[in-house]
């Protein structure tokens, strides 16, 4: 494994794929091949490369602090 993709070259549809995932990290691998030009299989093959290289390290989900939520009445 790569330290952080250390000597991996990313070409732009890796980019792509990058910038999905990170908009919607909850994304399908079918919406996913779609959304970046790819029939599913060698997309699934790329998201894997990117993933054991370390360059995707995981999926989190975040959440506002509990002030910025808004608030249903009586606040």
């Amino acid at each position: 494994m790569n330290l952080l993709g250390e000597n991996m070259k990313l070409d732009a549809v890796d980019l792509r794929i990058l910038d999905a995932i990170q908009r919607d990290g909850r994304i399908t691998k079918l919406a996913l091949a779609e959304k970046v030009g790819l029939s599913p299989t060698p997309c699934w093959m790329r998201l894997q490369k990117l993933e054991k290289s370390g360059i995707v390290s995981g999926y989190h989900g975040a959440s506002q602090p509990q002030e910025d939520r808004a608030c249903p009445p009586p606040c």
